[in-house]
């Protein structure tokens, strides 16, 4: 099996379990990951606190390296990449300054994922949401 194999998929979120230090958790929400040759590709819909849809979608290399990100209004670079089978971290940054950290993690059977998104604040504080998705059934 190809390392990252494990995440792709559908995740729905399990919105009873947000924690968030930041702002409101969403009501709603679909975290795809798919595979697109040597590149990861990130899809994410959800539906905010007031029902407002909101769309994402980003991708990268999985290979631990900081590379040019592919939308310069969000971030300048991303570094994306594997700690084992079961944890895919990433990091965005803008201008060499860290925007942000995401640690995508498997849990359990691997059918439950949890994202942890973490950012740096101008006190030196970091904040952090945590998230938990179920792997939609096919």
């Amino acid at each position: 099996m190809e390392l990252g194999e494990l995440f792709m998929g559908t995740w729905i979120l399990d919105a009873s379990y947000s924690q968030y230090e930041m702002g409101e958790p969403p009501q709603t929400g679909e975290y795809k990951i798919e595979r697109q040759g040597e590149r990861l590709l990130f899809i994410v819909h959800w539906r905010d606190h007031l029902g407002q849809p909101f769309d994402l979608r980003y991708g990268g290399i999985a290979d631990g390296q900081t590379h040019p990100f592919e939308n310069p209004n969000l971030a300048s670079e991303m570094r994306l990449g594997f700690d084992g089978e079961r944890i895919l971290e990433s990091w965005s940054y803008k201008d060499g300054q860290e925007l942000g950290y995401a640690k995508r993690e498997l849990i359990g059977s691997g059918d439950i994922m949890i994202v942890t998104q973490e950012a740096p604040m101008a006190d030196g504080r970091r904040i952090k949401n945590k998230s938990r998705y179920r792997r939609q059934k096919v």
